[in-house]
């Protein structure tokens, strides 16, 4: 009796698994292509794929975009700080006051006056005027007298206000005077007219000051008298040290 055949094996309903390793051999059995040239068109593949970056590079890379990041969030946050700090200082400062350079001493209000053209009488009458206003008995008014008004007016120098007061100072003693002086009212029961005149030369400006006594209650009597002119030449003028 012939041998019997085996039954042939069931064909498996499962597809086969690829691996790379078989599609090498299928390609070279089939292509003939060398297992160079196929790893050659793999590195190409991974490359135009992105696989092929280099992590060496993307980690320094990804730590100077860190440094420059960080750097410019402190940057940030030291420009708050400055700009918060800048803000508070400029709305808890106290508001600047605007001293004039001819106030000798503290007033509490301040009047100007045009004297560019005044006459001599007119330039008392203004003067004379400012006592009349209502102020506590130690309240300080300063008297600004300019030339012209507008952006071109500027203050009246000690020697243009002796001259437009038609004052008898001797030149000596104008020329020993800094320009700068103040004239204003203080008190208000009686209110007294004063003048404070910076000197420069108090070598020249004391002996013509003894000059000028002779003449001084005519020439100034006006403005810094309480009583008449007609009256005031009875006052008698002192010379005092006060410091």
């Amino acid at each position: 009796m012939p041998p019997e055949e085996s039954p042939k094996p069931e064909e498996s309903h499962l597809k086969q698994i690829r691996t790379y390793e078989g599609d090498v051999a299928e390609a070279i059995k089939n292509q003939g292509e060398s297992v160079v040239s196929i790893q050659q068109a793999e590195e190409a593949r991974r490359k135009a794929a992105g696989f092929m970056q280099n992590p060496a590079v993307d980690s320094e890379s990804h730590a100077l975009l860190y440094a420059v990041l960080t750097l410019v969030l402190v940057a940030l946050g030291a420009f708050g700080i400055w700009y918060a700090y800048k803000t508070y200082q400029e709305k808890t400062a106290p508001p600047q006051t605007s001293t004039p350079i001819n106030q000798l001493i503290a007033a509490s209000s301040l009047s100007k006056i045009d004297a560019s053209t005044l006459s001599r009488q007119t330039l008392i009458e203004k003067i004379n005027k400012e006592k009349e206003k209502d102020r506590s008995a130690s309240a300080v008014e300063q008297i600004e007298l300019y030339r012209n008004t507008g952006a071109a007016a500027e203050l009246l120098t000690t020697s243009e206000f002796l001259t437009r007061l038609g004052s008898h100072a001797p030149s000596a003693l104008v020329r020993a005077l800094n320009p700068i002086f103040m004239l204003g009212v203080i008190g208000s029961d009686p209110p007294h007219t004063f003048m404070l005149i910076r000197v420069d030369s108090f070598v020249n400006a004391y002996p013509g000051m003894l000059q000028w006594e002779d003449r001084l209650t005519e020439d100034v009597m006006p403005i810094i008298g309480n009583s008449a002119p007609s009256t005031a030449t009875t006052t008698i003028w002192s010379d005092t040290t006060l410091q």
